[in-house]
């Protein structure tokens, strides 16, 4: 991936980052993204333009069923739910990390699809669009997480809410932030 203009997204060969900050990033590639502005973003499905849904969806499908190989129903019909929202970070029009957060009983609320384009991970990004849904959305909140991404979680305050199953092969874990 190369830059123009002043560069937000800069190529950096890999390693240079520590064992602990490369966590995840770039999995079997050689190289990755030091993202040092992106934009963050959030709409209602009936605010997302064309282009930009087909991009958010893309981004989901190269994760998940490319990378990840979980092959499943991305498009549940919940993505264009009127209340659902979509948060996710871009540069120059390019998302480069995105979740949905899913309107649940009464004021609580579903956090699901989270993920980061291969190049841009171990920026931050992910825990940039948690953040801002957790502030977004004031009551309760779950998701059912990546067992590998358990304590990233339990960083923003989830505890963990049920024993380890499977999703298409991948451990997961539900997951809740009690604003009780």
């Amino acid at each position: 991936m190369e830059c123009t203009g002043a560069p937000l997204l800069m190529l950096t060969h890999w390693p240079p980052l520590s064992r602990a900050s490369r966590r995840g990033v770039g999995r079997g590639s050689s190289y990755y993204c030091h993202v040092r502005n992106a934009v963050i973003k959030s709409a209602n499905f009936s605010e997302l333009d064309t282009e930009t849904l087909y991009k958010l969806l893309q981004l989901r499908i190269e994760v998940f069923a490319v990378e990840q190989k979980s092959i499943y129903q991305d498009l549940d019909g919940r993505d264009c739910e009127p209340e659902t929202q979509h948060i996710w970070a871009e540069h120059e029009g390019v998302p480069l990390s995105v979740l949905r957060v899913l309107k649940g009983p009464g004021d609580s609320s579903q956090i699901g699809r989270v993920c980061t384009a291969r190049q841009a991970r171990g920026n931050g990004l992910a825990a940039r669009l948690i953040e801002l849904a957790c502030r977004e959305n004031p009551g309760d909140i779950w998701l059912h997480g990546q067992l590998y991404l358990r304590s990233w979680y339990e960083s923003f305050g989830f505890i963990t809410e049920s024993d380890e199953f499977a999703i298409d092969g991948i451990p997961h874990i539900a997951m809740r932030l009690s604003r009780s």
